[in-house]
């Protein structure tokens, strides 16, 4: 009417979104776009489900329904059925698992398999307690040492070699800052400490190795890298090749 002001309407709060009709929103309407949008894909689409349920309907019953377990040789596999003959996994099931690793000292890799997870504990969760990054350092001479058995005495002389490097690159720079700047003195150190190390490991850690197995025989019995096999060795594998990769990032 004339004279009369409309008044326009304000949202006094925010309006939260309606949810998308079934038909285009969902599974539904993601199968509707994708699979089902027309007469070609349509087409595609059956005869695919059609294609899957023929392999399914053989290899299920197959695999599962017919499969035999238990059998001394692949000729009782076929008198029991016409399925696969998983007998060879239930029969080598840890060899899988280990290789030909010996089956009374298999206790060290699990052992090391266990310790790996705290090792990597306080890489992983701040809240970890700071000192246990010691022990994730020691891991991989733990671990081998574990694994492959031998004397203690060849880690411990490892770990010798890693102390001198250290104490190259931490004491040395303040002794020779008087005569180089910092900045070489610091290379210097670290130079110092790669040479340290590797003339260590080089002549020396063995000497230290057989005199204190001389005095205190400490070891575990060597297994040889021929035994080891199956999802050790691959874990193994994989570990190192990930850890190899941390420092580059």
């Amino acid at each position: 009417m004339a004279g009369e002001k409309s008044v326009a309407f304000v949202a006094e709060r925010q309006i939260p979104p309606s949810p998308p009709p079934v038909r285009t929103g969902g599974a539904l309407g993601w199968a509707r776009d994708n699979l089902f949008s027309g007469v070609f894909n349509t087409v595609a689409t059956l005869l695919s489900l059609a294609f899957v349920a023929y392999i399914l309907a053989m290899v299920v019953p197959w695999l599962f329904l017919d499969s035999v377990w238990n059998a001394s040789s692949l000729q009782g596999c076929r008198a029991v059925d016409d399925g696969a003959c998983l007998a060879v996994i239930n029969e080598r099931f840890l060899q899988f698992v280990f290789g030909f690793y010996p089956e009374e000292l298999r206790w060290r890799p699990i052992l090391a398999f266990v310790l790996l997870f705290v090792a990597i504990w306080p890489a992983l969760f701040s809240s970890a307690p700071r000192k246990l990054l010691i022990f994730s350092a020691l891991y991989p001479l733990l671990a081998y040492w574990l694994i492959w058995g031998g004397s203690l005495w060849g880690p411990v002389g490892a770990v010798v070699g890693i102390a001198i490097g250290w104490a190259c690159i931490r004491f040395l720079p303040p002794v020779a800052r008087g005569r180089l700047d910092e900045g070489l003195a610091f290379l210097a150190a670290v130079g110092a400490g790669i040479l340290g190390a590797a003339l260590w490991w080089l002549f020396c850690v063995i000497a230290f190795e057989e005199a204190l197995s001389a005095v205190l025989a400490i070891g575990l019995e060597p297994v040889e890298s021929a035994r080891l096999g199956g999802i050790l060795l691959s874990t193994i594998i994989r570990v190192t090749a990930i850890a190899g990769t941390l420092p580059r990032g």
